[in-house]
C-alpha cells in the first residue's frame, strides 16, 4: 500500500531521481507498446449468445462515429492514428489506378417483343437495354434505354442472360461472388432488388429455359455439372435433377442452349475437369450443403485433374445423373478455342460458337459429331469479333448478336455472315479509340521486377493474365495477354507468384487440380514450361499457392486443411516433399499464405468463422501435425476475413494483409475493407501497424497484393472497383 507524502515531507534528491527514471521508463514503454497492449476503448452489451459471434446487427443499431464510419471501423482507424500519427496513411489516395470506365459487355439476348438488346457488364456490374436499332459510329457512345445497377441488384459477374419471350423478365446467371440467379421485370431501372431471387450453386455460368417443359437449367463451373429447375422457383429451393458424374463428358461447362424441337441439350466445356466423390457419412464439411445441389469442390478426389481438349456434349433435354451425352464435337478440326456461349438456329439446324480464345464466331451443323470443321467461321479485324463471350439469334429479325468482351461492343450481322464481314449494327460502350485493359474480377496480383510490369490474372468470362506497364493508368492496355485453349489456364486463379531468381511465375489451375509455371515473358497462347499434376500430387482444388525461389519450393494449401509442398522444379504426377496438417496447425482449408525465406517462416492466413479470420505463423521447414508459433487474430485484431493472397517484406519483417469489411452487402463492398500491416513478431489480438485505403477509404473489396520495393509502392487490386491500385507506401519499406 502506498503512502501519501505530506506537504511538510519532501523526498530527497536520490529519490526523486529514481521516480523521475521510472516515470519516463515506463511512459516510453506505454507508448512503444500501445499498438500491441490490450485497453479499454469502450464497452458495450454483447449480444446474446448465438454460436457465431456476429456483431453486426449490434453494429447496425449504435450511432456512426467519426463522419459516418461505422463503430468497428472508428475504433481501428482511431488505434491506427494514434500509431502512425494521423489517418493520412489510411486514407491515402492511390498513385494511379488501372481502370477501365467503360462496361464490358459479356452476354446478349434480345428481347424480341419490345425490340430491345439486352447485355450484361462485367466491369461496371450492370445490366443494360438498348434499342435494338441501335448503330453506333466508332467516335460516338451508344445511348442505353434502362440501365439496372447497385448493391440492391446484386448484379456483379452476370455471365449468362435470359429473356422471358412472353413477360420480358429479365434473368442473370451471376457467376461469382453471390450465388444467386436474379430476375428483373420490364420496369426495373437503377439499384432496385431484383423481383426475384434464386439461391444457386457456386460457380454458375450459362442458362437456358425449356417454355415447353417450364425447366430452367444452369451450368456449374467448380462442379462440372448441370442443375434443373423449375422455372418460376425461387429462394432456397432445391434443383428438380442434377447432371453431373464421370460419364456425362461435362469439363468446366459453360454456356448452354436447347433444342425445343427435337428435345436437346447443347453445353459448351473448356476442357478442365477433375472427379467427385460424395463424403462419408459424419465426414465434416467446410461449407454448407444444400438440398439437391450437385458434389462441389470439397468432395474433389485430389490428383484425379485432367486438361482436356474443348467440347459441345449434346444431351437429352431429359438428361439427369451421370448420364452419357448422345454426341460429342470435339477435336483439332473444330477449331475451337474457350467456346463460351452458344445459340440455335433451328430452321436452318445450326449452331453458333462464341470462339472466345479463337476471336471467332464458329457455325457447325447442329447435328455434328465427332472431330468435325465448322462450316463457316465469321472472324476478322472487320467483323470486330474480339473475345466473344456472349452470342444470340434473333430468329424474328434474323439477326445474330455476339458480346465482345474485348472490344466494347456489341455487334449484329446476318447469321449467314462468315469470314471477316463487318456487322450490320454496333452498339458501343467506348470509342472505337480507347483501349481495353479487358480485367475481370482481378484476385492475385504480381509485379516483374525484372520488366518492371504488373500481372493481373482475371477470375471469371475470360480468364487471361493481363500484364501491364509500372506506370499503366485508367484504361490502359496489357502490354501483353496469356490467354486462350493452349495456355491452359482456367477461371479462379487466386494466386499468382513471379520469382525473380528464375524468371518464371506461377498460378494455380483449380478446375484441372494443376499448378502451371510460364516463362516470365510468355505471351499469348503459350503453354507451361512445367505443370504439376496428377494422383500423387495429392491436389484437390488449388486455389492459392506461394513460390518460395530461395529454398525451392512451392506451397499449396488445400481445401481440406494442409499444406502441401513442392520442389520447384518439380514437374507431372510428382508427391510433394512434405505436408503441413493436422488439428494442432489450426488449419481449416482454402488458406492464403506466403513464405518469409529471410527469417525462414511460413504465414498462413485462415478463416474461422463468419468473419472471423486469423494468422498462423510457422517455421517454414515445418511438417505433420504442428503448431502455430504464433496466432494473430481477435476482435482488436478487426481480421474480418481476408479479401486474397497475404504478402510479406523481409526487410522490416512485415505482413501485409488485405481485409474484407463487414455490413449488409460484405460479400460486394464495403467501406470498411482496407489493407492491414502486422510484424511478424506480432502474437494474438493485435491491431495493424497501419491500415491504408481504409476503413472509410478507397477500397470496397481488395484481393491482392504486390510489393514495387524499388519505387516504394504498394500494389492493390479490388474486385469490386475491378481495378488494380498503386499506393505510394514509403513507410512500409
Amino acid at each position: 500500500m502506498l503512502t501519501p507524502v505530506s506537504q511538510s515531507q519532501s523526498l530527497k534528491p536520490p529519490r526523486v531521481a529514481f521516480a523521475l527514471t521510472i516515470a519516463l521508463i515506463g511512459m516510453f514503454y506505454f507508448t512503444s507498446n500501445w499498438i500491441h497492449s490490450p485497453r479499454l476503448i469502450s464497452y458495450e452489451q454483447l449480444p446474446p449468445e448465438t454460436g457465431d459471434c456476429d456483431y453486426d446487427s449490434t453494429e447496425a443499431e449504435l450511432a456512426n462515429l467519426s463522419d459516418g464510419t461505422p463503430l468497428r471501423a472508428g475504433f481501428i482507424q482511431q488505434r491506427v492514428e494514434v500509431s502512425s500519427g494521423g489517418s493520412d496513411i489510411a486514407l491515402r489516395k492511390p498513385e494511379r489506378m488501372i481502370r477501365d470506365p467503360n462496361s464490358a459487355y459479356s452476354a446478349v439476348a434480345v428481347d424480341t417483343v419490345h425490340n430491345e438488346v439486352v447485355l450484361t457488364d462485367e466491369n461496371l456490374f450492370n445490366i443494360i437495354t438498348y434499342d435494338r436499332q441501335t448503330n453506333t459510329p466508332p467516335t460516338s457512345i451508344s445511348d442505353p434505354q434502362r440501365v439496372i445497377g447497385g448493391l440492391n441488384t446484386k448484379i456483379e459477374f452476370q455471365c449468362g442472360l435470359y429473356i422471358d419471350p412472353v413477360t420480358g423478365d429479365i434473368y442473370a446467371v451471376n457467376n461469382d461472388t453471390v450465388d444467386s440467379l436474379v430476375i428483373f421485370s420490364r420496369k426495373a431501372v437503377g439499384d432496385v432488388v431484383p423481383d426475384r431471387e434464386l439461391h444457386t450453386p457456386h460457380g454458375t455460368f450459362g442458362i437456358a429455359v425449356d417454355e415447353d417443359a417450364k425447366e430452367l437449367f444452369l451450368s456449374v463451373q467448380h462442379d462440372n455439372a448441370l442443375v434443373v429447375y423449375n422455372k418460376m422457383e425461387k429462394g432456397y429451393e432445391a434443383p428438380i435433377r442434377v447432371v453431373q458424374g464421370s460419364h456425362t463428358g461435362l469439363a468446366d461447362p459453360h454456356g448452354l442452349v436447347l433444342d425445343a424441337k427435337n428435345k436437346l441439350l447443347f453445353v459448351a466445356n473448356h476442357g478442365s475437369y477433375h472427379e467427385v466423390k460424395a463424403p462419408l457419412p459424419g465426414e465434416k464439411r467446410r461449407e454448407t450443403v444444400y438440398p439437391g445441389f450437385p458434389l462441389n469442390r470439397e468432395d474433389a478426389v485430389p490428383g484425379t485433374g485432367k486438361l482436356l481438349p474443348p467440347s459441345i456434349t449434346v444431351y437429352a433435354s431429359s438428361v439427369k445423373g451421370d448420364a452419357p451425352p448422345v454426341r460429342v464435337i470435339q477435336g483439332p478440326h473444330t477449331q475451337m478455342d474457350w467456346p463460351t456461349a452458344l445459340t440455335l438456329d433451328p430452321e436452318r439446324n445450326e449452331l453458333f460458337v462464341a470462339n472466345d480464345g479463337g476471336n471467332s464466331i464458329l457455325v457447325f451443323d447442329a447435328s455434328a459429331n465427332g472431330d468435325v470443321a465448322p462450316l463457316r467461321v465469321l472472324k476478322g479485324p472487320k467483323s470486330l469479333v474480339s473475345n466473344p463471350t456472349g452470342v444470340y439469334l434473333d430468329k424474328k429479325n434474323e439477326e445474330l448478336w455476339v458480346a465482345n468482351f474485348g472490344n466494347h461492343t456489341s455487334a449484329a450481322y446476318n447469321p449467314v455472315a462468315s469470314g471477316d464481314t463487318p456487322p450490320i449494327r454496333v452498339i458501343r460502350s467506348a470509342k472505337a479509340s480507347d483501349s481495353v485493359p479487358g480485367m475481370g474480377n482481378p484476385h492475385p496480383i504480381a509485379y516483374d521486377t525484372k520488366r518492371e510490369q504488373i500481372l493481373v490474372p482475371n477470375c471469371v468470362a475470360h480468364p487471361q493474365i493481363a500484364v501491364f506497364a509500372r506506370l499503366a493508368e485508367g484504361g490502359a492496355k496489357p502490354l501483353r495477354r496469356i490467354e486462350g485453349q493452349g495456355s491452359l489456364l482456367g477461371r479462379t486463379m487466386h494466386g499468382i507468384v513471379y520469382d525473380a531468381i528464375h524468371d518464371e511465375f506461377t498460378v494455380p489451375q483449380q478446375f484441372a487440380q494443376a499448378i502451371l509455371t510460364y516463362r516470365g515473358s510468355a505471351n499469348g497462347e503459350e503453354h507451361p514450361v512445367r505443370i504439376i499434376q496428377g494422383p500423387h500430387s495429392q491436389l484437390d482444388a488449388p486455389e492459392h499457392l506461394e513460390v518460395d525461389p530461395a529454398h525451392n519450393e512451392i506451397f499449396v494449401p488445400t481445401r481440406h486443411g494442409s499444406i502441401l509442398v513442392f520442389s520447384r522444379d518439380g514437374e507431372g504426377d510428382v508427391a510433394p516433399i512434405r505436408v503441413l496438417q493436422g488439428p494442432d496447425t489450426l488449419l481449416t482449408g482454402d488458406n492464403v499464405i506466403a513464405v518469409d525465406s529471410v527469417h525462414n517462416l511460413l504465414l498462413v492466413g485462415t478463416s474461422v468463422g463468419k468473419r472471423q479470420a486469423r494468422l498462423l505463423i510457422f517455421n517454414r521447414t515445418d511438417s505433420g501435425n504442428v503448431k502455430p508459433n504464433a496466432v494473430i487474430g481477435g476482435p482488436v485484431s478487426h481480421l474480418n476475413d481476408f479479401g486474397g493472397p497475404i504478402a510479406v517484406y523481409p526487410p522490416k519483417s512485415e505482413i501485409i494483409v488485405s481485409v474484407q469489411g463487414t455490413g449488409p452487402y460484405a460479400e460486394l463492398s464495403s467501406e470498411e475493407a482496407y489493407v492491414g500491416v502486422w510484424s511478424i513478431n506480432d502474437n494474438g489480438d493485435v491491431p495493424p501497424k497501419w491500415t491504408i485505403g481504409g476503413p472509410k477509404g478507397i477500397l470496397r473489396m481488395p484481393r491482392g497484393i504486390a510489393l514495387d520495393v524499388r519505387n516504394k509502392n504498394m500494389l492493390v487490386s479490388d474486385k469490386r472497383l475491378n481495378a488494380v491500385l498503386t499506393f505510394h507506401f514509403p513507410e512500409l519499406f
